[in-house]
């Protein structure tokens, strides 16, 4: 008798130890978590105020019309002159910031597909219409998306392995 309560004990032992999550309490997570924000150095977009954004959006967009041989009217070339003035004003490189855009760009779009390395392969809880709880992943993958009006593939940067699906209330 004691030597099967101690085979029961053992094999519960291997089981709890061998089980993975069990030894892990989940970490909710938000969506925000699963977003990879780059540093003000690698991205200085980031250190603009909305005002600032709004500004340097409006030169960009005026001179990208300008490239393509569009002429501005009166009133956009107000505008720029007024973006510009203001951008200068607070000290703001506008032809540097709009040189490195793409490269920025190209930088966020290989974060966003790399995933954030401090929850890939956590025990997750997360919300949405319900919660789930499961092993998240960052492993970049294409799915095949179908829609209303045709299909379209799109890159997914997590994957979760779901133990536990539970209302959200």
């Amino acid at each position: 008798m004691l030597k099967r309560i101690c085979h029961i004990a053992l094999i519960a032992f291997w089981a709890t130890w061998m089980t993975p999550g069990w030894a892990e309490e989940p970490r909710t997570v938000s969506w925000d978590d699963l977003l990879v924000r780059l540093s003000t150095a690698d991205n200085p977009f980031n250190a603009l105020t909305d005002d600032q954004l709004l500004a340097l959006g409006d030169v960009a967009g005026l001179r990208d019309r300008k490239e393509r041989g569009v002429a501005l009217t009166a009133e956009e070339s107000a505008i720029e002159k007024k973006a510009l003035a203001k951008l200068k004003l607070d000290g703001i490189d506008v032809d540097g910031l709009l040189a490195k855009r793409d490269a920025i760009a190209e930088r966020k779009r290989a974060a966003a597909r790399a995933g954030n390395p401090a929850i890939d392969g956590k025990i997750v809880r997360i919300p949405g219409y319900v919660w789930v709880t499961g092993k998240i992943a960052a492993n970049l993958t294409k799915k095949s998306v179908e829609i209303v009006d045709g299909s379209a593939d799109v890159e997914v940067a997590y994957s979760l392995r779901a133990t536990s699906v539970e209302p959200y209330e």
